[in-house]
């Protein structure tokens, strides 16, 4: 049980996993296309994450790990201005590792969708 008061609880439960949940988000926007780090970091709103829940380092540690794993390859790229940046591309390790998680969300969406059911039933008796 979270020790924070009601109206941050939600946050406190989901807390040192939107790190974990980053990855396939990543994994599914390189799926479009190839980015730089700073422009996942923005398109991560998309699946409501957003700046202030996501540090630049937990970002880079992430896709450094995918990188370990195989699942995406960077390179440098001269930028017209400003100093060389990574860009980072899906692989077909990589395009596996996202078919897999969205097999693993939809059966997690499938088990919290009967936990809701379970918690409307009874709080309505509480």
């Amino acid at each position: 049980m979270c020790d924070m008061p009601a109206e941050s609880q939600s946050s406190c439960c989901a807390r040192g996993r939107m790190d974990r949940f980053m990855e396939p988000c990543i994994l599914l926007l390189l799926s479009d296309q190839a980015s730089h780090g700073y422009e996942l970091m923005d398109r991560l709103s998309e699946f409501g994450l957003d700046r202030d829940e996501i540090a630049g380092p937990t970002l880079y540690r992430a896709l450094r790990r995918m990188e370990d794993s195989g699942y995406v390859v960077s390179e440098w790229e001269e930028g017209d201005q400003g100093p060389a940046r990574r860009k980072y591309t899906l692989t077909d390790a990589g395009r596996a590792e996202l078919e897999g998680w969205a097999d693993t969300i939809r059966e997690r969406v499938r088990r919290l969708e009967l936990f809701i059911a379970g918690y409307e039933k009874r709080r309505n008796r509480m």
